[in-house]
Order: structure tokens, then C-alpha cells, then sequence
């Protein structure tokens, strides 16, 4: 299987959205998760209450192969929203840079 680019992701979540949104069904809200040992970050979708653990887990729901990380690494779930963290800007392991161009003394935690 030939590795999933992250635009390839975003295609596909944009199509599961719209899909769900024309037929009805409830759109469920999308999150990134970093990968611990290899630093990839990896977008996808389920309900507010489920939180998913292993790189295993992540690579599941997004469709995409584990590569050669194990199944068992853990990923954390990173916090994104609005236009101060995009998944553009997540595709690296350092965390991106205020997209408001201020946030008040650092509050927001991204500085």
C-alpha cells in the first residue's frame, strides 16, 4: 500500500462530511492525533466522547496502514480550532506558530 499524503486525508474527510451532510446523517467532529514515535499527525472523525489511544486505533479509522510503527505507540490527540492551529500547520512535529498574531501574553499556550 503506497503512503496516504495528508491532502489525501482531507479529501477523504471532506467527502465523509459531505456525504453525511446530504444523506442526512449526523457529521461527527474531526481531531488530529500526533503519533509519539514517528511524529506523523493524522486527521480523523468520531464522537466527541471517544478518544483514540494506539497509532493502531488512529490508522484504523483514518484507513491507512500503520507503516512501520507498531500498533500499540501511543498518539496524543492535539488541540486544534479556528484558524489558530490548521492541519496544514500540523504536518511537522513543532508546534505552529499563532495564526490571530497575538493571543494576549501566550494565553492560548501555542507560543
Amino acid at each position: 500500500m503506497e503512503p496516504v499524503l495528508a491532502n489525501e486525508h482531507a479529501v477523504y474527510n471532506a467527502y465523509i462530511f459531505i456525504s453525511e451532510v446530504l444523506s442526512g446523517e449526523k457529521s461527527m467532529p474531526s481531531y488530529d492525533y500526533r503519533c509519539t514515535a514517528n511524529g506523523r499527525v493524522v486527521e480523523v472523525r468520531h464522537g466527541i466522547s471517544e478518544k483514540l489511544t494506539t497509532w493502531g486505533e488512529v490508522c484504523a479509522r483514518a484507513h491507512i496502514d500503520t507503516g512501520d510503527t507498531a500498533a500499540d505507540v501511543p498518539v496524543e490527540r492535539l488541540i486544534t480550532g479556528g484558524s489558530v492551529v490548521s492541519s496544514s500547520a500540523l504536518s511537522n512535529p513543532e508546534a505552529p506558530i499563532c495564526g490571530s498574531g497575538g493571543c494576549a501574553g501566550g494565553m492560548c499556550g501555542l507560543n
